[in-house]
């Protein structure tokens, strides 16, 4: 778990936080990760293999800008190193992994005021290419989900404007590299926001933990998405609200951590799927 805000400097300007932590489910313990190079949130992380890429955010206290920066997290070395800047600065995106290509969409602008379309993908196995132009986002919005499923781009909920102004989605793009096309599939059961680190898939489905219908509303369900079907159920829900979780499974359990409720919290849990 890395970064986020913590406290305020002032009202409505939150604390961007360097440091990160790791937690091991044999110890039941957490403990410390170098701490980032720049303090920045609102970033994806991606996994490559033990490394963690983050693709843009925002930088410095709330509201910080967005910026083109794409940082990398060693967890086997745990180290920081710098990868390709992105062409354009940008937050709140998605991004995901298919194959050896890294794809991001959506987000906000340096100013964070204008949601972005453009698409962008980065080949790992030419990174001196750069960043490529890909086919723009239908639904342009922020705070948004990414996903990759059977060689998909899944970009899932979000919301138009922000904080006390956003109004959330509920729609899912499905990005397909081999056709550079974007596809509607079914909408998530409920708008959705602020669930970027709270998806995630497993066992060949997508699921989508809490989030927010509006700001400071965090909710408690988890849904799930069978590509199958194409479908969205609801299979769960959290202990209590919370918006901008952190969640993953480790050895077939369910974990999740942190988040807005709507405050910040410390909370974590455990779960298994019935």
């Amino acid at each position: 778990m890395l970064g986020g805000f913590h406290g305020s400097v002032s009202p409505g300007h939150f604390a961007a936080q360097a440091a990160g932590y790791v937690y091991d489910p044999a110890t039941n313990k957490w403990g410390r990760t170098a701490p980032m190079p720049e303090p920045f949130t609102h970033a994806e992380g991606v996994v490559v293999g033990s490394t963690i890429w983050f693709v843009g955010g925002y930088v410095g206290n709330h509201p910080g800008p967005g910026f083109s920066h794409v940082w990398k997290y060693d967890t086997a070395a745990n180290k920081w190193s710098r990868g390709p800047d992105l062409p354009v600065k940008t937050g709140a995106a998605a991004a995901a992994l298919i194959g050896q290509t890294i794809y991001i969409t959506g987000g906000m602008d340096v100013t964070r005021t204008k949601e972005q379309a453009a698409t962008w993908a980065l080949d790992l196995n030419n990174q001196a290419a750069g960043w490529v132009r890909k086919a723009d986002l239908p639904n342009p919005r922020n705070h948004v989900a990414g996903a990759a499923l059977n060689g998909f781009f899944y970009v899932i909920g979000g919301q138009h404007g922000q904080e006390e102004n956003q109004v959330s989605q509920n729609e899912v793009d499905r990005y397909d590299p081999a056709t550079n096309k974007w596809t509607r599939v079914a909408s998530l059961p409920g708008n959705r926001s602020h669930i970027t680190a709270g998806t995630l898939t497993y066992n060949g489905r997508i699921l989508v933990v809490g989030g927010e219908t509006a700001s400071g509303t965090p909710q408690r369900a988890v849904f799930s998405y069978d590509p199958a079907t194409n479908k969205w159920t609801t299979i769960g829900f959290l202990p209590a609200a919370r918006s901008t979780v952190v969640a993953g499974i480790i050895n077939g359990k369910f974990y999740t951590a942190t988040g807005n409720g709507p405050d910040v919290t410390n909370n974590a849990w455990v779960g298994t799927f019935a």
